[in-house]
């Protein structure tokens, strides 16, 4: 709606504002009167007159009189609007809709097994930030009055646990190692990741800064990968498993392509066809079946029906105790104990190597003679230098092996128990003694005296419980060291 400025004489000039007071037109009415006698300074007294006193175009006014524009209606004096302020925002550093996001490679390939639905954060990393509100810019009407403007509304970053904001209260941080979750309207940082289903197609491959609870199974081809604890509820079928802190799998490890690696302890219910290998013990309720198992410490299988241990590989630093080792059908299985499974891969490696560069060197020999026959001076003398070289670094891998050796002969304190039965089929190796057993043994202990394989009445494994909730399997341990007295 405008309003219209009127005089009680002929009308030279019709001025109208809006009703916002933000504009203001100009008619000049050659009816009533003659217009050519108006000018600039004369218009403007009128505008003033009528309270316009901002934002007046001089121009626009000088062109209409110029090229006589008359009767019709012409904007000549223009206000400034309000700005409102912006009202405060949060800028998320990770997605919050828990979706995908799908890792291409440089071939253009996608492993659906990537799925990456959580932002792993580290303590002090930024997880949001606020951008402050604005004032905004006040307006003013073409009469000069000011137009108030409204200032843009503040929100608080929405903290949730294992946070801390600025001192500014700027800028939200992780106060802990883990991923950030999205609940209740509020930023939190987890250090526990629990997959509350399998690990599957659905969850894609877990790699975790912390520790890590699957309620289900770890599926085939996939893999958990831990910094922390691992708790798997179900099974682990030929899939991968590594921390480095302690596993445990409620239920078994199956197929010749699962592999559990740990810095700590693991306990299962049942491992069959599997890859082991643990820096710490190994604690299995029911059974060990044509496994290759390593532990930096023990082995122990002794609750179940069977608490055996049949066919594989079994190596332990410290010890080996199960109630049943082998089976009566002599199923070949393999016990080894005095040497951490880590120096005898060492050793394993470097006795291959050692294999591959005699190989190597018996050929330059032979080339060498060659060469001189064909009186190939130059190449000869580079087939010497050859040789020299692969000398050297045999003699430097024979001292290794002779140290690695030395140490295994020096740290051969292992023992193989068996509460139940040991069986003959098991090859028995302890420290620097190996024995294949052709009869069976009952309740028994076999250790090593100055290198010959001896044997005692059965000794009760010595397992520290760590913590303050025991397990079933420090239970079953318990029942057996109950009736040994």
């Amino acid at each position: 709606m405008t309003h219209q400025v009127t005089s009680t004489k002929p009308e030279t000039l019709t001025i109208k504002i809006t009703e916002d007071g933000l504009k203001a037109f100009m008619t000049i009415n050659s009816n009533n009167c003659h217009p050519s006698s108006l000018d600039l300074n004369s218009i403007l007294q009128r505008l003033n007159k009528q309270g316009i006193k901002f934002g007046i175009k001089d121009l626009v006014i000088k062109t209409m009189l110029q090229d006589k524009i008359y009767n019709r209606s012409i904007l000549v004096a223009e206000g400034i609007p309000p700005q409102a302020g912006k009202d405060a925002s949060i800028e998320y550093k990770f997605n919050k809709k828990d979706k995908p996001q799908l890792w291409e490679d440089i071939e253009g390939k996608v492993d659906f097994r990537e799925l990456r639905l959580i932002d792993i954060v580290h303590t002090n990393d930024v997880l949001a930030s606020k951008i402050l509100p604005t004032q905004g810019t006040p307006g003013k009407k073409v009469t000069g009055e000011q137009i108030p403007v409204k200032k843009g509304e503040d929100i608080n970053i929405p903290v949730g646990e294992n946070t801390y904001l600025s001192h500014d209260k700027l800028t939200l941080f992780s106060s802990a190692d883990g991923y950030v979750f999205w609940e209740d309207s509020r930023i939190g940082v987890k250090t526990t990741y629990e997959i509350l289903s399998d690990v599957d197609m659905n969850v894609g491959n877990i790699n975790f800064i912390g520790p890590v609870k699957v309620q289900g199974d770890v599926k085939e081809g996939f893999f958990v990968k831990a910094k922390g604890d691992v708790e798997i509820g179900g099974v682990v079928e030929n899939a991968t498993v590594i921390s480095e802190g302690n596993i445990t799998v409620i239920q078994g490890i199956i197929g010749s392509r699962s592999k559990i690696v740990c810095d700590g302890d693991l306990k299962c219910k049942f491992v069959q066809n599997a890859n082991i290998e643990v820096k710490g013990n190994i604690i299995v309720h029911d059974a060990i079946l044509h496994s290759d198992v390593r532990a930096g410490k023990g082995v122990f299988v002794l609750g179940g029906k069977k608490g055996a241990i049949i066919g594989g590989r079994i190596s332990a630093k410290e010890e080996v105790n199960a109630k049943n080792i082998g089976s009566i059908s002599e199923v070949p299985t393999e016990i080894e104990v005095g040497v951490d499974p880590q120096i005898r891969q060492e050793v394993d490696a470097l006795e291959e190597s050692l294999t591959t560069e005699r190989t190597q060197l018996h050929q330059e020999r032979l080339n060498y003679k060659t060469l001189l026959a064909q009186n190939k001076t130059e190449l000869a003398e580079q087939s010497l230098s050859k040789q020299k070289e692969l000398e050297e670094l045999i003699k430097m891998m024979q001292h290794h092996l002779y140290e690695f050796k030395k140490h295994v002969r020096a740290n051969y304190k292992g023992k193989v128990s068996a509460f139940d039965t040991l069986w003959p089929g098991v090859k028995l190796t302890i420290g620097n003694a190996t024995v294949p057993l052709k009869i069976d043994y009952r309740y028994v202990t076999f250790y090593n005296s100055v290198g010959h394989i001896e044997q005692t009445e059965y000794e009760k494994p010595k397992i520290k419980v760590e913590t303050s909730t025991i397990t079933y399997w420090e239970r079953e341990i318990d029942k057996v060291n109950g009736r040994l007295g």
